[in-house]
């Protein structure tokens, strides 16, 4: 992946017991491209589906991912 040609702003959550921060090096990739505009964010207690099933979805992960 070319981080230098990722110029849009990047918004960046994985699930801790999903593959948890092993995104975070791919983020860094687009932030040495140039981009500071990356955000990732690791949910804590969250597996691969409890992003949209769990009960506390909306409070635990969209409303930090939208800024409410």
């Amino acid at each position: 992946m070319a981080g230098k040609n990722i110029k849009v702003p990047v918004k960046w959550e994985n699930f801790e017991l999903g593959i948890g921060s092993r995104g975070e090096e791919a983020a860094n990739l687009i932030r040495q491209g140039g981009n500071q505009n990356v955000r990732f964010r690791v949910v804590p207690g969250y597996a691969h589906a409890d992003g949209v099933y769990s009960l506390k979805a909306e409070q635990d992960v969209w409303n930090p991912f939208f800024g409410r």
